[in-house]
């Protein structure tokens, strides 16, 4: 059977000392830090998200804010496909110009309701080769790249969920942080 994917947002303090420990990436404990790479990684992410609307059908929405917090990237993608073909979302990526506004909690069920959306596969996307999870999720590469980025900027802030299930009774859960060394060391000279 198929894998099931969830894409978790987790923007606690104790997600982050957790992961932090786990990856070894202790700089995600400092917010400013944190502040400054994901302002020298903004360049990247726009540059997926620009790939995103050039070859994977999203398109670029014309929203500079969100109340008062200003935005780096507003993409939507409607129309996509579940799993069985019957059931359609709309997927937006949303992220702000500063990385503090993730962990706002006055927008934590947002942002938790966004990423979650965007872990309806694409349709057109043929997955079964790629050794990454999100890959074989059917997400497009230039998204892989912006989550695990964020995934490296601040480990535990999003966590891949994989399900197998075999039998009704008998589910197989793993969770998977940033994506190991190789992704840490592609990440980390963007950054």
């Amino acid at each position: 059977m198929q894998p099931s994917f969830d894409l978790l947002f987790d923007p606690s303090e104790d997600a982050a000392i957790h992961w932090a420990a786990r990856t070894g990436l202790e700089h995600a404990l400092d917010l400013r830090t944190v502040e400054q790479l994901y302002a020298r990684a903004l360049p990247y992410i726009k540059n997926w998200a620009w790939a995103l609307t050039a070859k994977h059908g999203w398109a670029e929405e014309a929203i500079d804010t969100v109340g008062d917090m200003p935005l780096a990237v507003c993409l939507g993608r409607d129309e996509l496909q579940g799993v069985n073909g019957d059931i359609s979302y709309v997927a937006r990526l949303v992220l702000p110009t500063h990385f503090s506004d993730l962990l706002n909690p006055e927008f934590t069920n947002d942002w938790a309701a966004m990423f979650s959306h965007l872990m309806t596969p694409q349709t057109d996307s043929d997955s079964s080769a790629d050794i990454f999870q999100l890959g074989r999720a059917g997400i497009p590469r230039p998204l892989q790249n912006i989550l695990y980025l964020l995934q490296i900027l601040s480990p535990g802030l999003l966590l891949l969920r994989s399900s197998n299930q075999a039998t009704y009774d008998d589910e197989d859960d793993e969770e998977w942080g940033p994506q190991g060394t190789a992704w840490h060391i592609f990440a980390s000279s963007f950054i």
